[in-house]
């Protein structure tokens, strides 16, 4: 955060000092910019945090205990309890209001450095595609600098992720387990692997249950794990 707003304050800082429309216009994009930065480092985090929880921020009370986190179960004995893309996208919004303050720290670097920011409520609204999270975000924001005024309330980023092809496989797996119900699709997971360009892990915790990870071998993309539980 500090390094962001470092930049923005060095190019302000270049800006001819004029008070006109081009200089209001400066002013509302220096915290624009900071903003933007604080939503695409969110939205990231929140990726990860959701795909290592089975598509939740919430995780539902159906979920099983792994390396001290909270999987979503997504099968459950004969039941598929997998989210919608709807419900992920859902819960990506959740975990992007509640946690990018972090980021943007009440805009404390702002109002240090003359900066007076009110904030209204912030609503964003991820859409997962094929190979990005596109998110656009409605967060009013009344600026004033010296008695400059401006507004800003229109954000959006788009992130790379695979989340979607992982849920797609998560869901295809899922599928095996309709026909093969209280057994691990090793061979379907084999072939489909190979097919599509993933690899997988199982890893086999209490009470019957297994923890499934789609991995893709890129550094920007996060594994997307879920449980299931059998009748062993």
């Amino acid at each position: 955060m500090i390094l962001i707003f470092g930049v923005i304050i060095m190019s302000w800082r270049q800006a001819p000092q004029t008070r006109d429309s081009d200089y209001d216009e400066l002013i509302g994009q220096q915290v624009k910019i900071f903003v933007t930065e604080c939503l695409k480092k969110t939205t990231e985090d929140g990726i990860e945090y959701i795909s290592l929880r089975g598509g939740y921020y919430d995780v539902p009370a159906l979920n099983s205990e792994f390396m001290s986190r909270p999987i979503s179960v997504h099968w459950h004995y004969t039941e598929n309890h997998a989210p919608s893309t709807e419900v992920m996208e859902a819960e990506l919004s959740k975990y992007i209001t509640d946690n990018i303050n972090d980021c943007i720290g009440d805009f404390q670097t702002f109002t240090d450095s003359g900066y007076k920011i009110d904030s209204g409520v912030l609503l964003a609204e991820p859409m997962i595609t094929e190979d990005s999270v596109i998110v656009d975000t409605y967060f009013p924001l009344d600026i004033d600098r010296q008695g400059v005024l401006t507004k800003q309330d229109k954000f959006f980023v788009e992130v790379p992720s695979y989340i979607m092809k992982q849920h797609t496989i998560a869901e295809a797996i899922l599928q095996e387990h309709q026909e093969f119900q209280n057994s691990i699709p090793v061979s379907y997971l084999i072939m489909d692997a190979r097919e599509k360009g993933y690899r997988y892990d199982i890893l086999h915790g209490s009470n019957d249950t297994v923890l499934y990870s789609i991995i893709f071998e890129d550094e920007l993309i996060h594994d997307y794990s879920f449980a299931a539980r059998y009748d062993w």
